[in-house]
């Protein structure tokens, strides 16, 4: 126990003289040897696994050479035999005969039936032509009347007969007679100018002078026997003249 006690207090004292010289010399930083050696040892440890990856490489790259500089077999199982065996068997030479197309047999007999229809057609049906008969004119023996022109007669133009004059008669006294009067006017030298008038037209005219409470000469163109008659024929003489026509009694 005593020989322990001495020892840790050597080791103890050395310890402590050996702090401030560890201390001076690394300046309190961590040590950068043991650093540097663990990256080398790293380093080595890289390089030598790519060194064996290359080697790798290199042999897989010479095996696949190898494989490809190898003649490839087809047959690797040896069926050469057989293939040269089948070679040289005989080949059979034989062709079935091939069907005859049956066009030219139906060209052929429709050609046939053709031709014979033909010659039936020639000899049997068709009539001989008839020669044509030359056929004699036949003379129109028709006569023709030739009808003369109608000349159309002059039309006779019958010369209008000229107007006989009628006659002027002056009454000087009653007659008891009626008149159809055409006029009536109040000098007497008009009643006479209009009464020479109608007399060249052919109708006798009467002056009748005046009479009872009257003034006027009247100028009348027809006498009758009774006043009814003068009225009558006063209205079928109305618009003829240039006043209305009227019966009168003298």
């Amino acid at each position: 126990m005593a020989k322990k006690d001495k020892k840790d207090e050597e080791y103890k004292d050395e310890n402590l003289h050996n702090e401030p010289e560890q201390d001076d010399e690394d300046f309190g930083l961590p040590d950068l040897d043991d650093d540097t050696d663990s990256s080398d040892s790293e380093d080595d440890n890289t390089s030598v696994s790519k060194d064996s990856d290359q080697d790798n490489a290199e042999t897989s790259d010479e095996k696949f050479t190898l494989d490809q500089d190898d003649e490839y077999d087809p047959n690797p199982f040896g069926d050469d035999d057989d293939d040269e065996v089948n070679k040289e068997e005989p080949v059979s030479t034989y062709t079935p005969p091939k069907k005859q197309s049956a066009a030219p047999i139906i060209i052929t007999l429709s050609i046939i039936v053709i031709i014979a229809c033909a010659l039936v057609y020639f000899f049997f049906l068709r009539e001989p032509e008839k020669e044509p008969v030359a056929k004699e004119p036949v003379k129109d023996t028709t006569s023709y009347v030739v009808e003369k022109p109608v000349e159309p007669e002059p039309e006779v133009i019958e010369p209008e007969p000229e107007p006989t004059e009628g006659v002027v008669s002056t009454l000087n006294s009653r007659t008891g007679r009626s008149y159809v009067v055409v006029g009536s006017f109040f000098d007497e030298d008009l009643a006479k100018d209009y009464a020479d008038k109608l007399s060249k037209e052919g109708t006798n005219a009467y002056i009748i002078p005046p009479f009872g409470k009257s003034k006027f000469n009247r100028v009348a163109i027809e006498e009758t026997e009774s006043f009814a008659a003068a009225s009558t024929r006063a209205t079928e003489l109305s618009g003829q003249f240039k006043e209305q026509p009227w019966p009168l009694k003298y």
